[in-house]
C-alpha cells in the first residue's frame, strides 16, 4: 500500500509517465501501468473538485470564462492547499528501485519526484 498526498501524485505524474515510454521487463511495465491508472483516477477526482470549486467561487466574465475574483483568491488557494494535502491510499506496492536500476536512467530531480512511489531496498 502506498500512502501519498494529492500534491505528491501531481508532482510525480510526469516522471512516472516518462517511465511508461521506456521498455522495461514485463512485470515492471505492468506495475507502472497499473500505478499510473490508479493515480489518474485520483487526479481525475481532484480535477472534478477543482472545477466545482472554480464554479462555486469564480465569476463568469460574460465570455464563458470563469475567473476567481481578487478578493476570493486567498479562499480558493486555501481550499486547494487543503485538498492537495489530503492523503490517498493507493492499493499497490511501491515500485522496486532494483527493478528500475538496470533498465533506465533518470535525473535526480525526476527520481526525487517519484520517491513516494519507490521502494529503495536494493
Amino acid at each position: 500500500m502506498i500512502s501519498v498526498t494529492l500534491r505528491e501524485i501531481l508532482i510525480a505524474k510526469p516522471a512516472l509517465e516518462s517511465l511508461s515510454s521506456i521498455k522495461l521487463p514485463i512485470k515492471t511495465s505492468y506495475h507502472i501501468s497499473k500505478l499510473i491508472r490508479l493515480l489518474n483516477h485520483e487526479i481525475n477526482e481532484f480535477e472534478d473538485y477543482r472545477v466545482k470549486l472554480v464554479k462555486k467561487i469564480g465569476v463568469d466574465d460574460g465570455n464563458g470564462m470563469i475567473t476567481i475574483p481578487e478578493d476570493k483568491k486567498d479562499e480558493f488557494g486555501k481550499q486547494m492547499d487543503e485538498l492537495l494535502e489530503n492523503t490517498v491510499d493507493i492499493n499497490l506496492n511501491p515500485i522496486s528501485l532494483s527493478l528500475l536500476a538496470d533498465h533506465t536512467e533518470m535525473t535526480p530531480s525526476e527520481l526525487s519526484t517519484m520517491l513516494p512511489f519507490i521502494d529503495d531496498n536494493l
